[in-house]
């Protein structure tokens, strides 16, 4: 994180494991971040098992099919790293996958 705080403002307990000072800590909206690398799910690893053909696509603009009726809609490749809860157990599903 590069936010800069006061040691006065922030609360006693504002890390987890300890006072600040022992180890590392978190900001709140950092918290969510470091709890979900802390759960490795083996997304990153799976991620990185993937060609370069793979990786580097994410954020590339693609033309999707959207069903029946819908015809074509343009779409993003996304770094599955960046989906939470039940997207990242989909992306784990079907990385590396065509659909």
């Amino acid at each position: 994180c590069t936010d800069v705080y006061h040691r006065k403002c922030l609360k006693k307990r504002v890390i987890r494991g300890g006072m600040m000072g022992d180890g590392s800590w978190y900001c709140k909206p950092c918290r969510i971040f470091a709890a979900e690398e802390e759960a490795d799910d083996g997304l990153e690893r799976m991620v990185n098992s993937l060609g370069p053909e793979f990786r580097n696509r994410f954020g590339e603009v693609c033309w999707a099919a959207g069903g029946p009726g819908f015809g074509w809609w343009p779409a993003i490749v996304y770094d599955p790293r960046l989906t939470d809860s039940s997207a990242r157990s989909l992306a784990k599903k079907n990385l590396g996958k065509m659909h």
